[in-house]
């Protein structure tokens, strides 16, 4: 394997500007048909990691006493 890590600014001034701005551009395109809105990726998923960020998820009894059994394992 081979990593690289690479500071992006060095190629690209202002690179967290220049993403944003990619993302409005990309936004304001015409959408196909039945298309509400156009999703940058990760977008999808963070909404509704937002969505359900506060919501109260029930977990069986017998689930959460594998997780919490799982969690002890690892």
């Amino acid at each position: 394997h081979l990593f690289i890590a690479i500071k992006p600014n060095i190629f690209v001034g202002n690179y967290n500007k220049r993403i944003k701005e990619n993302i409005i551009r990309i936004k304001k395109l015409p959408k196909i048909k039945g298309t509400k809105e156009i999703l940058y990726p990760g977008q999808n998923k963070f909404n509704r990691y937002k969505k359900n960020y506060n919501k109260e998820i029930k977990i069986p009894k017998n689930i959460k006493k594998e997780i919490d059994f799982l969690k002890f394992k690892l």
